[in-house]
């Protein structure tokens, strides 16, 4: 080995900023043949968007008790009828959808999600995926797709300071928490950013 570079000096090293960060377009994509098997379970209806959405991240993340909202704070998404909600949420947090009253346009897919090529294959059907920082919101970013993302006020450099956008993933948008917390109020300038009917 003739250098040894730690990764987060890269960017410096590299002289790459917010604006230069290099981006190509999707570098990731799902299967076809597992894509076109997912269209039966997620029908498009006239007029009524698409949408994802998961609600917790990997309890082994050290910061995972800022970043989770749980499901209780997304409720008041899943009141708006004018869309399809999918909940794609699996493993922890998903034993939150059996006590949890929800509408009849709430189809959960975890049942049928066996892996990350599933999960990959259900995102070219969604209008918008939304899901707190965790791996699902970086898959939909690595893919292109439109994406809505919860982040905490305690979070990472990944996200920057303020910003709705982030240079890494041009599809994403950024939902900040205004105060520590406050997933709730989140939750209800994100509804009032929703293409859809209450």
């Amino acid at each position: 080995m003739d250098f040894q570079v730690p990764l987060l000096d890269l960017p410096g090293l590299l002289g790459l900023t917010p604006q230069t960060i290099p981006w190509t377009g999707p570098y990731l994509a799902a299967d076809p043949d597992r894509v076109a098997a997912w269209a039966p379970h997620l029908p498009r209806r006239p007029g009524r968007p698409r949408i994802g959405f998961s609600w917790a991240g990997n309890p082994a993340h050290p910061g995972d008790r800022w970043r989770t909202p749980g499901l209780a704070p997304l409720l008041a998404l899943l009141a708006c009828q004018g869309a399809d909600w999918y909940a794609m949420q699996v493993a922890a947090g998903h034993a939150e959808l059996a006590a949890a009253a929800l509408p009849g346009s709430v189809t959960d897919l975890a049942p049928r999600i066996t892996g990350w090529t599933d999960s990959a294959a259900i995102l070219p059907h969604l209008d918008l995926l939304i899901t707190p920082d965790s791996a699902l919101a970086h898959l939909a970013g690595a893919m292109g797709r439109p994406v809505w993302t919860l982040i905490a006020t305690d979070t990472d450099w990944r996200w920057l300071e303020k910003s709705a956008k982030t240079p890494w993933y041009p599809s994403m948008r950024l939902f900040r928490q205004q105060r520590c917390g406050d997933w709730a109020g989140l939750i209800t300038r994100l509804r009032a950013a929703l293409p859809v009917t209450a």
